[in-house]
């Protein structure tokens, strides 16, 4: 079965013309705009730093960063109402959760995550994930349970078991994982996987393969496969 991965719409970004400064933690209750004007440290009551509960939003960082004092809390909170946001440029580190991503058609790009229990979790479809740095997150790096889920040109370092992914259509395209890995659940299919290495070996995934010799790789991944002779470096 084809791919069929859709990446988030972004025309509307073009058509957004008012710009408004986020100074403290708060709710992003209207379409817009947003820039992080300074870097902010701490939660609101409900346990998150920005919570964004509107369609046609974008948050830019401008390369700030969201921080916590290893209380556990979530830095970015997308509700599942919201449709079409982009995260992008910024920090994030000491959070249990960095950015917890319930919405739909949701792009995050250009993201340090450090610290973290998990930087980025993803719970529904049409996600792209672009860019991302993480360092040192004890759970994952990403953890991703949906549909039509993008994973591009990102470095996950010291974070837990790497990936964590539950779903189908997935794309992981030039991702560099250290001490850590991919794994992905029974439930997965539809895989798409270029250019992953773990520790500096390429990922290997097989499906309905049989009777073959591996060499040389970082991890393997087999599904519906018998007869596997992994050999070691």
């Amino acid at each position: 079965m084809p791919l069929h991965l859709i990446k988030p719409i972004t025309a509307y970004a073009q058509s957004i013309s008012n710009e408004s400064f986020i100074n403290s933690c708060t709710n992003i209750t209207a379409p817009g705009y947003y820039i992080l004007n300074n870097s902010i440290q701490g939660i609101q009551g409900k346990g998150y730093c920005i919570g964004i509960f509107s369609n046609n939003v974008i948050l830019n960082g401008q390369e700030n960063s969201l921080s916590m004092s290893f209380v556990n809390g979530t830095g970015i909170y997308i509700s599942p109402i919201s449709h079409n946001i982009i995260i992008e440029n910024m920090s994030l580190s000491d959070f249990n959760i960095g950015i917890s991503a319930n919405g739909h058609n949701i792009t995050i790009e250009n993201i340090k995550g450090l610290f973290d229990g998990v930087v980025i979790s993803i719970n529904n479809s049409k996600i792209n994930v672009e860019n991302a740095f993480l360092l040192d997150n004890f759970i994952y790096g990403i953890n991703a349970t949906g549909n039509n889920i993008l994973i591009n040109n990102s470095n996950i370092i010291d974070s837990g078991s790497g990936l964590y992914i539950n779903g189908s259509n997935v794309r992981l395209d030039y991702i560099k994982l250290t001490n850590g890995g991919v794994y992905l659940t029974p439930n997965s299919k539809n895989f798409s996987i270029n250019s992953v290495s773990v520790n500096d070996r390429p990922l290997v995934y097989l499906n309905y393969t049989s009777n073959v010799l591996i060499s040389n790789a970082g991890e393997v991944i087999a599904f519906n496969s018998r007869n596997l002779y992994i050999k070691k470096f």
